[in-house]
């Protein structure tokens, strides 16, 4: 499989397009990722101003191991689309280079490795947000059943320290 004209201009209007999807995934992974430790820091925080306590602040911090976790993935998560976002541009720029001039062979820019670089692109911004949509549920589910069982715990404690007083 040669390269050719028609297959260079496609795949530079294609690339581009998947780049900006996945520049929209990362930007919603990054703001997940700041929430989600600010978050969890302020709350560090408030538990060492509450009690007087820098262990308070430390034992939070290690029941937030759950989300501190999430984060790390949503991390991995927003790298790999930052990799797609990449190889989108190689491919972009890649044909572009080859249609500006075809005596300039470039040996990377193979239409079958160009294919495969926008074709996982495609596939990507295709499947992850559908893969979203249907785990929302149980992700939702499972940070209402965490934060009930907080709730409950904490009016717990509270029952317990009125009882014996």
């Amino acid at each position: 499989m040669k390269m050719t004209e028609s297959f260079a201009t496609t795949a530079a209007a294609v690339a581009p397009v998947v780049l900006l999807a996945a520049a929209v995934e990362v930007a919603v992974y990054q703001k997940a990722v700041e929430t989600q430790i600010k978050s969890i820091v302020r709350t560090a925080s408030e538990k060492a101003r509450e009690s007087g306590s820098r262990q308070d602040a430390l034992d939070y911090l290690t029941s937030a191991s759950g989300d501190l976790r999430r984060s790390a993935l949503q991390t991995i998560a927003g790298t790999l689309w930052g990799f797609i976002m990449l190889g989108q541009a190689l491919v972009t720029i890649g044909c572009l280079a080859w249609l500006s001039d075809h005596r300039d062979p470039m040996p990377w820019a193979t239409p079958k490795l160009i294919t495969l670089i926008v074709g996982v692109g495609v596939l990507t911004v295709a499947v992850v947000p559908v893969l979203r949509l249907t785990l929302a549920p149980i992700t939702a589910f499972r940070a209402a059943r965490a934060e009930l069982r907080e709730t409950v715990q904490e009016v717990g404690e509270g029952s317990g320290v009125a009882e014996s007083a």
